[in-house]
């Protein structure tokens, strides 16, 4: 009885991986042979893990059939449900889960409408429960019925031998392969990529070396990014002069407003070259503001985009700041408004506290923050918090009452999964996750051009700059072959700017490379600044002489776009297109990313 339990848990296992992992191969849009070669080494190393299963079970059950059964059990329902849990986190991020996910079990609450979306969904039943059940039939039910020989000790020994030696080759193979990528899932158990993640989501304090410190040509190392900056542009830029000239023209600092759409990718947007149709607000307010073609998120997730937007700071190559360096001192956006005599408002539908954001928030210089808990109880929920358009009409609502001149910022989040719109706004019955995405998007469009409506109303309207952004793009299907390095870097990072002030008649825009670091000088150069600042961005308005945006996802990839060109380092080595980089470049890419870190992890912006 011991050897069948053992081996039903080998082959329930492997069976169960495979099948995930096939599901992962078929949403290869172009097969090729790298990729069947990579599904391939992860089958080796799921034959390998289901064999340390197998003899951990097989060990119980020498002693006892019933414990035996029992550890048979547990393995295999925590094994589909981890591979469960990956694999629809894999449909969203397009990586297996990694180790990092464990930061949010404080936050768990906002991830309810998530969970409870995919456990009421038939992949649950057909996916979870229902091998689950079989599996449990089988040990419980059916085979305590066979009448099976006795096996001496010996016996036990050579099969649990075999199934060690197979085990041990299978992982070989996969292993000699040295060409291996832990960030393809094909190549990777969920498993082995939880595990393998925790160190490169926890690496080595940096340590701050001559050789860096002579590359960069460093002044006064110790607070390497603290340098005197004059802002107020003399000579404008070609397509910002309208733009200037308006905010001279008023008779006070100009209002901000800083909209932060929910996973709002340039790629799906009309009039950044899509033909989705879904944004037709977004493509109407461009035909009278600044359009930003090239602008580009520094990292992936909101936490990376608030460090980067209000505080002209890359975020780390590695563990975040909002979490792991919650009291760093960045001198961000807010702070300096602060300081010109600026109120400053952040509005947000769901959860504040959600990754640390009010804690940074309220250490930025931001004097009033508004969150769900400060809608009325019966406002209408959308997933993980309330709907975008009630946070709209709250928002104008705050802004009519709060004194000018006055910085705010807007972060939404319906379009987030599980992408919950309302009734009006679907398009179809039994949809699949796509289409509820095109939904949540054509929503949030239509959420921005209704506050658009009510801001137009207001005395504010016609003192204030409005910047209209995302915090990320997002990693829903490409609906274009990403066949250069530019495609893939747009596709993972690529998000909308506009600048939308009432003054302005006409339509213009700017190709110029740009990201969420150039956000707050470029503001500075139309409201004015002088003094130290600890900023990484340029203004468009004055220091894009040879412009630039690095973009990366921690511990994955790290990308530059420059002046007629692009470049990627992925595996362990730089590519890139059009024009060559200037010499030192890429190197300077590298270092500039683990001086920020070393900054971060030390405390050394102010």
């Amino acid at each position: 009885m011991a050897l069948l339990i053992s081996l039903t848990t080998l082959l329930t296992v492997f069976i169960i991986g495979t099948i995930y992992r096939f599901m992962i191969l078929s949403r290869k849009p172009d097969l090729q042979k790298r990729h069947w070669v990579h599904f391939g080494l992860g089958t080796c190393y799921e034959y390998a893990l289901a064999s340390l299963f197998a003899l951990l079970v097989y060990g119980v059950a020498i002693f006892s059939d019933f414990g035996g059964a029992v550890a048979a059990f547990t393995i295999n329902f925590l094994i589909i449900g981890f591979y469960f849990s990956d694999y629809r986190y894999f449909i969203i991020f397009q990586t297996h889960l990694p180790f990092s996910v464990k930061e949010y079990v404080e936050d768990a609450k906002a991830f309810q409408s998530s969970v409870w979306g995919v456990v009421i969904s038939w992949h649950f039943l057909l996916m979870v429960v229902l091998p689950n059940t079989l599996f449990a039939y089988g040990l419980f039910s059916l085979f305590p019925e066979w009448a099976l020989p006795e096996m001496s000790g010996v016996q036990h020994a050579v099969f649990a031998g075999v199934i060690f030696v197979v085990g041990l080759v299978a992982n070989t193979i996969s292993n000699s392969y040295v060409t291996k990528n832990i960030h393809d899932p094909l190549q990777f158990t969920p498993l082995q990529y939880f595990v393998k993640t925790k160190k490169l989501n926890l690496p080595k304090p940096a340590k701050l070396d001559a050789g860096t410190v002579d590359r960069l040509q460093i002044n006064g190392a110790d607070y390497p990014f603290l340098k005197e900056k004059t802002y107020g542009a003399e000579v404008v830029p070609a397509g910002f002069e309208e733009l200037v000239a308006g905010v001279k023209k008023l008779k006070q600092f100009p209002n901000v407003v800083i909209l932060h759409l929910e996973s709002f990718r340039a790629d799906d947007i009309g009039v950044h070259g899509s033909k989705l149709g879904i944004s037709p607000c977004y493509d109407a307010l461009s035909k009278k503001g600044i359009l930003f073609q090239n602008f580009h998120a520094n990292s992936f997730q909101t936490r990376h985009a608030l460090i980067a937007s209000f505080c002209s700071t890359l975020p780390n190559y590695g563990p975040s700041i909002m979490r792991f360096y919650p009291n760093t001192k960045l001198k961000g956006l807010p702070t300096v408004l602060k300081n010109k005599g600026y109120f400053n408002i952040w509005m947000h539908n769901a959860d504040a506290d959600f990754d640390r954001m009010r804690h940074f928030l309220m250490q930025n210089g931001v004097d009033k923050i508004i969150d769900e808990y400060d809608f009325p109880t019966l406002t209408q929920r959308l997933g993980w918090g309330i709907s975008d358009e009630a946070l709209m009409i709250k928002a104008v609502e705050e802004l009519k009452s709060v004194p000018e001149p006055f910085w705010a910022s807007l972060l939404t989040i319906s379009n987030h999964h599980p992408f919950h719109v309302p009734k009006s706004f679907q398009s179809q019955k039994n949809q699949g996750e796509f289409e509820r995405y095109l939904d949540a998007f054509k929503y949030t469009d239509y959420c921005l051009g209704q506050f658009f409506e009510l801001v137009k109303t207001q005395p504010f309207y016609k003192n204030t700059l409005f910047f209209i952004t995302a915090d990320s793009s997002n990693f829903q299907p490409n609906q274009k072959p990403l066949d250069s390095i530019q495609d893939k870097i747009n596709h993972d990072h690529r998000i909308p700017l506009l600048i939308h002030a009432d003054w302005l008649t006409e339509g213009v825009e700017i190709n110029t490379p740009g990201s969420q670091v150039d956000l707050p000088p470029t503001i500075m150069d139309l409201v004015g600044f002088k003094g130290e600042l600890p900023w990484m961005g340029q203004s468009y308005l004055s220091e894009k002489e040879h412009p630039y945006a690095i973009v990366h996802k921690p511990a994955r990839h790290m990308g530059l776009l420059y002046d007629q060109g692009a470049a990627l380092f992925d595996q362990g080595e730089w590519q890139w297109e059009g024009k060559k980089p200037q010499k030192d470049q890429l190197r300077w890419v590298e270092d500039i990313l683990f001086l920020n870190r070393w900054a971060i992890e030390n405390d050394r912006f102010l």
